[in-house]
C-alpha cells in the first residue's frame, strides 16, 4: 500500500449523487484495507474540505463509495455495500443505504459483467447489504448493453438521461417497523434541555421529520448559511431520534456508530400553501432522501386551501413531488 495499488474503479452518478464505484474482487482479500485504501481514493481526510487530491469534491453528494459484486443469495443478481466516506475524518460509515446510487448499481452490473440480463427492460435484484433488504431495479437494455441516454429528468441534475426505476420491497429497515416508535409523533428530548416534535421513519434509511421553525428556520436554508449553535441542536436531534429508533443505546453511541444516519428533512409552510419537505445537507447528512418518505406528515396541513406536499431540494429550484 506504501508503494501505491492500482485499483479498477468508476465514477458514476446515481439520482443527485456521485460515487465511486468498485467491483469486490478489485479489492484487497484482508477487508482490513479496504479503509485505508478508499479514503485515500476520495481524498479523506481532508483539513481543507476540497478533497483536492481524491476523487471527491467536499460534498455530502460525492465523498461515496459502492462495492459491487455477484450476489450470494439465490434471488438476488448482485450485492451492494455502500460506503458514507466523511471529508475531514479517516472515516467511512457503513451504516445506512444510499438509493441515489443504487440507481446507478445495475448500470455498473452490466457494465463490468456482474450481471447479464436479456434486452428490453430488465429486472435486476440487488441485495443491499447495508440494510439487508432487496430492490427491484427496472433498466432498459439494448444489445447486452444498459442504456445511458434518454429524455428523463430529475430535479437537481442538469441533463436528461434513461430512467431507472427501483422497488423497494419491505423497506422498513433495522427498526423492522415503519414507525419504529409505533408513533405519528414523537417529543424527543435534547441533551441540552429543549423538546422537538418529530416523525420518526425507517424506509430505506432512517429519517426523522421535524418542523423548520422549531429550530428557527425557514427550510431552505444551505449548511454554511444555518447558525453552528443551530447546527449542534439538529445533531442533537438526530443522535435522540437514534436512540428512540432503537439504533443507538445512547447520544454518544448515536454520533460514534451511527454518523450519517438518520437523515434529517425539514417541514416548512414559508410563503407558500404547499406544505414542503426540504432534505437537510449537513457533513452527516445526505441531501436526498433515499426514497419517496411518506410526505405529506402526521402534522396538521395549512388550511387555508386544500394542502399539496412537495418537496425542495438545496440543489434544485423546483419542486420534486409533481
Amino acid at each position: 500500500m506504501d508503494n501505491g495499488y492500482r485499483l479498477a474503479a468508476t465514477l458514476m452518478r446515481g439520482g443527485t449523487s456521485k460515487g465511486l464505484f468498485i467491483r469486490a474482487d478489485a479489492l484487497p482479500e484482508d477487508t482490513e484495507l479496504w479503509q485505508t485504501l478508499l479514503l485515500r481514493a476520495i481524498g479523506s481526510p481532508d483539513p481543507y474540505g476540497r478533497q483536492t487530491d481524491g476523487l471527491g469534491n467536499g460534498t455530502s453528494r460525492s465523498t461515496k463509495v459502492v462495492i459491487v459484486s455477484p450476489s450470494r443469495r439465490d434471488d438476488c443478481d448482485v450485492d451492494a455495500l455502500f460506503g458514507h466516506v466523511f471529508t475531514d475524518e479517516a472515516r467511512i460509515d457503513w451504516s445506512g443505504n444510499c438509493g441515489n446510487l443504487a440507481a446507478a448499481v445495475p448500470l455498473f452490473a452490466v457494465m463490468e459483467k456482474l450481471a447479464r440480463p436479456a434486452d428490453g427492460v430488465a429486472t435486476m435484484a440487488i441485495w443491499q447489504a447495508n440494510v439487508g433488504k432487496r430492490i427491484l431495479a427496472d433498466l432498459e437494455i439494448f444489445e447486452g448493453q444498459a442504456v445511458w441516454q434518454g429524455d428523463f429528468r430529475i430535479d437537481g441534475v442538469a441533463f436528461p438521461g434513461a430512467p431507472i426505476r427501483l422497488r423497494y420491497l419491505d423497506p422498513a429497515g433495522d427498526c423492522s417497523e415503519m414507525f419504529p416508535t409505533g408513533c405519528l409523533v414523537d417529543r424527543l428530548k435534547l441533551p441540552d434541555g429543549s423538546q422537538v416534535d418529530a416523525t420518526l421513519i425507517d424506509a430505506g434509511n432512517p429519517t426523522l421529520f421535524v418542523r423548520a421553525r422549531d429550530f428557527g428556520l425557514r427550510g431552505r436554508e444551505k449548511a454554511a448559511d444555518i447558525d453552528p449553535a443551530i447546527m449542534r441542536r439538529l445533531e442533537m436531534a438526530r443522535a435522540a431520534a437514534t436512540v428512540a429508533m432503537g439504533l443507538a443505546e445512547d447520544i454518544f453511541a448515536a454520533g460514534r456508530e451511527y454518523p450519517a444516519t438518520p437523515k434529517i428533512s425539514f417541514l416548512s409552510t414559508d410563503d407558500d400553501p404547499a406544505a414542503r419537505c426540504t432534505p437537510a445537507r449537513f457533513p452527516w447528512a445526505s441531501c436526498i432522501p433515499p426514497i419517496p418518505a411518506p410526505t405529506p406528515s402526521p402534522w396538521p396541513a395549512p388550511a387555508r386551501r386544500k394542502a399539496r406536499c412537495r418537496r425542495r431540494w438545496p440543489a434544485a429550484p423546483c419542486a420534486a413531488c409533481r
